[in-house]
């Protein structure tokens, strides 16, 4: 019989209440809004406050609030009352094994595009929680002035296979790799990131945004072991290579000036397709050859609302807008609502 730990016998109903009880619930409350319930190690991993993993498992067992908003089977913690997300890690980590290989086969394509350095795979495959027919979203890194041409060499090889298995929706020059908005939405991301082609170029990547760190600086001491990136070789390295040399001139800077004319329509039909207009820093990055990128903000605060709903739920009491200055902050300057810490 499957153990199931619960710590809520003889005692009443507590909601975290401390900005310390918040921060420690932060990893469990975000991954319920995906239906996912954490390890210890992943707990241990996106919780904001440095500590130990065993710190952690202690404090989190020990802690009256916690104890009353956590439960904790088979080794996976997950919100009280949402003992269904046990099932459901085990079913999308079989659907996410499946992804990977898919992300793999598909990376021996990719992986042969000229002017591609790094591929990174972000989302949900990314921290095991596919779903069976999820999309596979793939972050991709491009010599400097050339991601245009990867573009839209990309977008022909979604419409001979199918746009499922390519979704590139984010697109980095490899000379401006710093994502420009440190939060920790995307401090989250940058850090489940999984390195699937160019190695050293998704180091790179890693490097220049190490300020993920400063919010989860547990990340650094429980990094994941990486699966084994993808590099080119034999005859097509060496055709790419060529052709690389060919148009890595005045030539290829035409065509990527043609291409980014042609296919920046695409860019304002995805935004449309999804009922908005193209944010003005997304086109100004986009149309400058530093990134493009097809979530923008609106995706982000469509998460970020479903965080402050979940946490309401936990919590009524609890303002996130008037809660103490030395806690950690839940704007940004312009007073985009990110997480309560």
């Amino acid at each position: 019989m499957t153990e199931e730990k619960d710590t809520n016998r003889g005692h009443s109903h507590a909601a975290p209440r401390s900005p310390r009880e918040r921060c420690l619930m932060f990893p469990v409350v975000y991954g319920d809004v995906f239906d996912f319930a954490l390890t210890l190690a992943e707990l241990h991993r996106y919780c904001p406050l440095e500590m130990s993993q065993q710190q952690l498992a202690d404090e989190v067992g020990s802690n009256l609030h916690l104890a009353q908003a956590l439960q904790q089977k088979d080794g996976l913690y997950f919100l009280r009352g949402r003992e269904e997300l046990v099932a459901i890690r085990h079913e999308r980590r079989h659907a996410s094994e499946k992804g990977w290989r898919i992300a793999r086969r598909v990376m021996r394509i990719l992986g042969n595009i000229p002017f591609i350095r790094g591929v990174l795979v972000t989302g949900s495959l990314a921290v095991g929680n596919s779903r069976p027919g999820d999309d596979i979203d793939f972050l991709v890194m491009t010599s400097p002035n050339r991601f245009w041409f990867v573009f839209g060499f990309i977008g022909v090889l979604q419409r001979i296979f199918s746009r499922r298995f390519l979704c590139a929706n984010y697109y980095l020059s490899v000379d401006h790799l710093r994502l420009p908005r440190e939060n920790f939405y995307t401090a989250r991301e940058v850090l489940q990131a999984r390195p699937l082609f160019g190695g050293a170029t998704c180091q790179q990547f890693q490097e220049a945004n190490n300020w993920a760190f400063e919010h989860f600086p547990n990340a650094e001491h429980s990094v994941a072991a990486d699966k084994e990136t993808l590099e080119r070789s034999g005859i097509l390295g060496w055709t790419v290579d060529c052709f690389e040399r060919l148009f890595g001139g005045r030539l290829g800077n035409a065509l990527e000036r043609f291409l980014r004319y042609f296919l920046k329509g695409r860019l304002f039909a995805h935004y449309a397709s999804h009922g908005g207009e193209v944010p003005e820093d997304v086109l100004r990055s986009a149309m400058n050859g530093v990134e493009l990128r097809f979530h923008g903000l609106s995706h982000e605060e469509t998460i970020a609302q479903a965080f402050h709903d979940k946490s309401e739920e936990i919590d009524p009491d609890h303002n996130p807008r008037s809660k103490p200055k030395d806690s950690f902050p839940d704007e940004d300057s312009s007073g985009t609502l990110l997480f309560p810490l």
